[in-house]
């Protein structure tokens, strides 16, 4: 029988991997991007090292494909031309990993969700000082 405390540390460890994925996915389609949360990076880096390989692929072709048919066209070709900081975070609340590109003028927030192992995204777009709208 599975404790609530595994359960716990399972969907904890699922949003690593996802938010690590996030950043590698969704900040390869900006100009340059720089992890500004450097512990954060190494520590989901390590869960995502830690997933099969089949596991990897499946979760990063989820995240590809929300990308391309969700953040591409929403947003402007010089933000995505520009040098932009990556934030790695996770809700203190529900624990959700959230990933922050900004360049400083407009920013986009990617979150992740992990229900039954799959990859489900979520972003806002707005501007440095808020961000608006979702999916």
């Amino acid at each position: 029988m599975k404790t609530k405390q595994y359960t716990d540390r399972k969907y904890r460890d699922h949003q690593m991997e996802l938010g690590y994925i996030i950043y590698m996915i969704v900040g390869s389609y900006f100009g340059r991007t720089r992890c500004r949360t450097r512990n954060m990076e190494q520590k989901m880096e390590t869960y995502y090292r830690l997933m099969r390989t089949a596991e990897q692929i499946a979760k990063e072709e989820d995240c590809i494909c929300f990308a391309e048919e969700n953040l591409l066209e929403q947003m402007p070709a010089e933000f995505l031309q520009s040098h932009v900081d990556a934030f790695l975070t996770r809700d203190p609340q529900d624990g959700k990993a959230c990933v922050i590109f900004t360049d400083g003028f407009e920013r986009i927030e990617v979150t992740a969700d992990s229900i039954r192992g799959e990859g489900i995204f979520q972003a806002r777009r707005g501007f440095a000082g808020k961000a608006e709208g979702s999916r």
